[in-house]
């Protein structure tokens, strides 16, 4: 069960590709006004590099925050255009939760103004 995960909430885009609860290959990448098209490229790589076809996928994941809106709104559609064009589920995952799966620790996001989310 090979599947996609992409978080954009957060000032760098974090891209993963799961076999099961194993990890086959990530990237992150910085976020910038191009971050869009950056990150279907960066995709592309990620999927090549792992060797798996966007046609081998189950499912699709995606990090709904907290975090920036403008930022959550990029991976909504990644995923969901990939979701869609492959007919397979697409489901969201608070970014926070996705960070700390399996780990003792805490996750805290940057919230700006002195403020953080946790």
């Amino acid at each position: 069960m090979i599947s996609f995960y992409i978080d954009s909430a957060t000032q760098k885009a974090h891209l993963v590709i799961f076999d099961r609860e194993r990890v086959l290959g990530s990237k992150t990448v910085p976020v910038g006004p191009l971050a869009k098209e950056d990150l279907f490229v960066e995709r592309e790589s990620l999927m090549k590099e792992c060797g798996v076809d966007s046609k081998n996928l189950s499912f699709v994941g995606i990090g709904v925050g907290p975090g920036s809106y403008t930022g959550i709104r990029v991976a909504s559609s990644i995923g969901a255009t990939l979701a869609y064009s492959l007919s397979i589920p697409l489901i969201t995952i608070n970014s926070m939760e996705g960070y700390s799966y399996k780990t003792p620790f805490v996750t805290v996001f940057d919230a700006k103004r002195g403020k953080v989310y946790l």
